[in-house]
């Protein structure tokens, strides 16, 4: 709760108070966060239908705070971190280990793989179906399989 009241007393003329965001129907967005438990704040929200909007994309919180300057709204940082773990969390997108500087997201939640550019940073998405894995190791005892995640690190070749 401290976040968004900070966000709330940090906000100027072109905060989330203004027309442009009131006067864009978000009730789809609304559904949306509400299904998986989300109360819709404008933040949530805002962040939501920039994500949420049916195209699969890869991209850092810094990334989707300078989108959302462009857009001519100010959000701290902080608030955009909070929404987007609050969104992984409920499982509308993805956190992705790269193990670069960088916390990369997905808003692709299906099942697939990625190859990592290493000099961009860049991800590409792998579908699930192109790798064949034909065994895994025996999960520990006391421990269940939470997930598997292939990153293919590629560099493009010097020619």
């Amino acid at each position: 709760m401290v976040n968004f009241l900070y966000c709330v007393k940090s906000m100027n003329e072109n905060t989330l108070n203004n027309n442009s965001y009131n006067q864009t129907d978000y009730s789809h967005i609304h559904f949306k966060l509400k299904k998986v438990g989300l109360r819709p704040t404008k933040q949530r929200t805002f962040v939501a239908s920039l994500l949420l909007n049916g195209v699969n994309r890869h991209f850092t919180a810094e990334a989707l705070q300078a989108e959302v300057s462009q857009s001519g709204i100010t959000m701290a940082i902080g608030t955009i971190y909070n929404c987007l773990n609050n969104f992984v969390k409920c499982g509308l997108i993805k956190h992705v280990e790269t193990n670069c500087e960088m916390t990369i997201f997905d808003t692709n939640v299906e099942n697939h793989y990625h190859f990592l550019d290493e000099e961009t940073g860049n991800l590409t998405d792998i579908n699930a179906f192109d790798i064949k894995l034909n065994k895994l190791p025996t999960i520990p005892e006391g421990f269940n399989n939470s997930g598997l995640d292939i990153i293919i690190k590629i560099k493009k070749i010097n020619k």
